[in-house]
């Protein structure tokens, strides 16, 4: 699924060779591609921008099926059992059969688009362009519980065994407690966007203005203490409190100079984060304390993903990086003919990715 798992880790550190940058093979379409392909059993599955959601071999690129909808596809699916789940321009959610590319069943949101599912025992995660966060039933596509936020969600959900995690336009994290639907925290995240990512007892955030937040996600809103926290603000404005009272789960806060574009990847001990400006920065995962930055020729669109020891992003320039992870040093670089808007996907010994010259990569 997209950024690998449901915690959105967008790592593929277990892999023994990290790719070198030959062109495998292909696949051309005949307009601009934004998904990021979902790699599962030697299949490869994608959304295009010529209306269509097709599956392809793998290790060849040969077309193995189609199936067609109303408009261009730019959310990337999710493959779970017999399935594959993606959503559309228009709101809806289909899931299809992953053999044949027929439609099994399909869910309209309110909104005008909707993301990346997520599905994670049984259960698809999906936001909405009309603020809610949905959970259907993944062989159904029945409704088990929803969530309203205050804004469009225009990024992936992260899951783990006690919480959803999502951003939304109402400049709010959103922490759900997975099994009944309800909040449990709400941490204000002005100028974020991209998806969250987890880790342990925390949920991992960047920014536009370049901040980088580690929340706990065990933390609880209690009844007024919003309220309480604004009186305390008022106090400490007017000098009669010597510290601004903390907002609730915060863990750590870190700052890199540039507007931070999508999710962190996190490892055991590093955080990586990207700017749209074209710089990548190495963080220490429990401090934040910055350890190496790279620096690109282009402005970078999309997340990263960790391959190996290697780091892999794509720039407006249509240049994918490869970076390594220990040092920021520069391995390689592969050209394209138009801006790469995708996130690389690591499997079967390859990189994937998608330009909008309308091209499907295979790397090895």
């Amino acid at each position: 699924m997209f950024l690998r798992d449901p915690i959105h880790s967008a790592a593929a550190s277990d892999v023994s060779a990290t790719p070198r940058g030959n062109l495998k093979w292909r696949f051309d379409t005949d307009l601009p591609l934004f998904s990021s392909p979902a790699v599962v059993d030697g299949r490869l599955y994608l959304g295009s921008g010529d209306n269509r959601v097709i599956a392809l071999d793998a290790n060849t690129g040969e077309l193995i099926w189609e199936h067609e909808v109303l408009g261009p596809v730019d959310s990337s699916p999710a493959v779970a059992g017999e399935s594959v789940f993606i959503g559309l321009r228009n709101g809806r959610v289909l899931s299809l059969n992953k053999d044949s590319g027929e439609l099994q069943w399909d869910f309209q949101t309110g909104g005008i688009f909707a993301t990346a599912p997520v599905v994670l025992e049984g259960i698809a995660y999906i936001g909405s362009g009309d603020g809610w966060l949905y959970t259907l039933d993944a062989q159904t596509g029945q409704v088990r519980w929803a969530y309203q936020t205050g804004g469009h969600i225009a990024s992936d959900p992260a899951i783990n065994d006690d919480i959803v995690a999502v951003q939304s336009q109402d400049s709010y994290l959103h922490i759900v407690d997975k099994h009944t639907g309800r909040k449990r925290l709400d941490y204000h995240t002005k100028f974020a966007r991209g998806s969250p990512a987890l880790s342990g007892d925390w949920v991992y955030t960047a920014d536009q203005i370049g901040l980088v937040t580690a929340i706990d996600w065990h933390k609880r809103e209690m009844p007024f203490e919003k309220k309480v926290r604004w009186l305390k603000t008022q106090l400490w404005a007017w000098g009669a409190l010597r510290k601004l009272p903390p907002l609730k789960g915060l863990a750590w806060a870190a700052y890199v100079p540039g507007s931070l574009v999508a999710s962190p990847i996190v490892t055991e001990d590093m955080l990586y984060v990207a700017s749209s400006e074209g710089q990548v920065y190495a963080l220490g995962r429990e401090t934040g304390d910055t350890e190496w930055t790279f620096e690109a020729d282009g402005f970078f669109l999309s997340p990263m993903t960790l391959v190996g020891e290697g780091l892999f992003i794509g720039d407006r320039f249509g240049t994918l990086y490869a970076v390594s992870a220990e040092t920021g040093e520069e391995l390689w670089r592969f050209e394209t003919d138009a801006p790469i808007g995708s996130t690389p996907v690591a499997a079967n010994g390859m990189l994937y990715f998608t330009s909008e010259d309308g091209s499907l990569y295979a790397l090895e």
